[in-house]
């Protein structure tokens, strides 16, 4: 996501904000939000209930950039469980758009 962010930015040909946080936790970036000026970019489906609670505003921006491709990484001397073999079909099956 960060690379996504950091193309948009020179896309507008804007500077990096200073003091950039990275987290994978909507807690800590949700409270990090409320406590501070700060913005940040999480999933719709989260920020609206935040929105819905009038704790978050949503702000209208569309990101024009998207996520470059991505593997995986397995170990060759050891066979994947079920579970995770399932798991790496689901993550590189073709996405389709319901």
């Amino acid at each position: 996501m960060r690379e996504v962010i950091e193309q948009e930015f020179k896309a507008n040909h804007a500077a990096l904000p200073k003091g950039l946080i990275e987290t994978s936790s909507i807690l800590t970036t949700t409270n990090l939000i409320a406590k501070s000026d700060m913005v940040a970019i999480i999933p719709r489906s989260v920020a609206s209930r935040y929105e819905q609670h009038k704790l978050l505003c949503i702000l209208p921006y569309a990101i024009r950039h998207t996520l470059t491709a991505y593997g995986s990484i397995v170990q060759r001397d050891r066979p994947l469980s079920s579970t995770a073999a399932h798991f790496m079909a689901l993550l590189h099956a073709p996405m389709r758009n319901d």
